[in-house]
């Protein structure tokens, strides 16, 4: 099995809530592609968001920058009072982002199919 280097994003809509389906690393190479697809559901939507989801089903790896990218994230959709849905998050991943808190400030789903 070979580890996608590139993070690919894939924008869908379900109930209106914008989801983010990543695939690959999310490492500092990935801000701008994930960062770019972030910003254009605010430049493209005529109704207000309220939340915005992620799913990390296909995401192999997240390193230090990666949960940076994250975070920065989280902080513009608290700025917009938009709450952030994490989905499918594997057990490595899950443990990662619980020891640093995001656990805490964000909703989690184990499946997408709860949104």
């Amino acid at each position: 099995m070979s580890i996608e280097r590139k993070l690919t994003i894939h924008l869908k809509h379900k109930h209106k809530i914008p989801i983010l389906g990543l695939r690959g690393q999310l490492i500092e190479e990935s801000r701008d592609d994930l960062m770019g697809v972030y910003n254009s559901i605010f430049d493209t939507s005529n109704e207000k968001i309220e939340k915005i989801a992620f799913s990390f089903g296909d995401v192999d790896h997240i390193n230090s920058s990666g949960i940076s990218i994250l975070l920065d994230i989280i902080k513009d959709a608290e700025s917009k009072n938009i709450s952030v849905i994490l989905c499918e998050l594997n057990a490595h991943l899950a443990k990662v982002l619980n020891l640093i808190g995001i656990l805490e400030i964000v909703t989690v789903y184990t499946d997408i199919s709860e949104l």
